[in-house]
C-alpha cells in the first residue's frame, strides 16, 4: 500500500504548473463563458426594474447596460484572436456591472436602496458560481467596488 501512495506522489511531481493552469483553463473556462453569455443576456433584461424603480434615469441605465453587454460579447468575440483566459472573459461583465450598480446608488431613492443592495449581493454570489480566477482578481473587483460604490453613495447621505 505504501509503495502505491509513493508511486502516486512522485507522479504528482512530475505533472508541471503550465499542465496544471492548461486543464484548469480547460475546466472552468465553459464556466465562465457561461457567466459572460448571462451578463449579456440578464443585464439589459434587468432595465424592466430600472423603469420600475428609477423611473426618471431607466433610459440611461439602459444604455450603460447595452454597453456593458456588447462589450462582453465583444470581449467574447476577440478572446482567441486576443489569446485572453476566459476568467478576463467574466471579469469584463463582472467589473463593469459592479461599476453599474455603484453607478446606480447616485439615481435611487431611499425606498429603493434595499432592493439595489440586493442587487448587489446577487452580483457577487452570481459570480461566486461562474468565476475560477486568482485571488488577486477577487481583491481588485472588491475594491474597485467598494471604492466606487461609497464615490456613488456619499452624495445621497448629504
Amino acid at each position: 500500500m505504501e509503495k502505491k501512495g509513493l508511486a502516486s506522489e512522485y507522479f504528482i511531481k512530475q505533472i508541471t504548473t503550465n499542465t496544471w493552469k492548461y486543464e484548469m483553463e480547460q475546466d472552468s473556462s465553459r464556466y465562465h463563458f457561461i457567466g459572460a453569455w448571462a451578463a449579456i443576456i440578464f443585464d439589459p433584461l434587468f432595465a424592466i426594474t430600472d423603469y420600475f424603480n428609477i423611473s426618471n434615469n431607466w433610459k440611461s441605465l439602459f444604455l450603460i447596460r447595452i454597453a456593458i453587454a456588447l462589450t462582453t460579447l465583444l470581449f467574447l468575440a476577440l478572446r482567441k484572436k486576443l489569446k485572453l483566459p476566459s476568467h478576463v472573459v467574466v471579469l469584463v461583465p463582472f467589473l463593469l456591472i459592479s461599476l453599474q450598480n455603484a453607478y446606480t446608488y447616485s439615481l435611487i431613492d431611499n425606498e429603493v436602496v434595499m432592493g439595489h443592495n440586493l442587487n448587489y449581493i446577487a452580483l457577487f454570489i452570481g459570480g461566486a458560481m461562474f468565476i475560477l480566477w486568482d485571488w488577486k482578481y477577487s481583491f481588485f473587483v472588491i475594491l474597485i467596488s467598494a471604492v466606487s460604490g461609497i464615490l456613488f453613495f456619499l452624495p445621497i447621505l448629504n
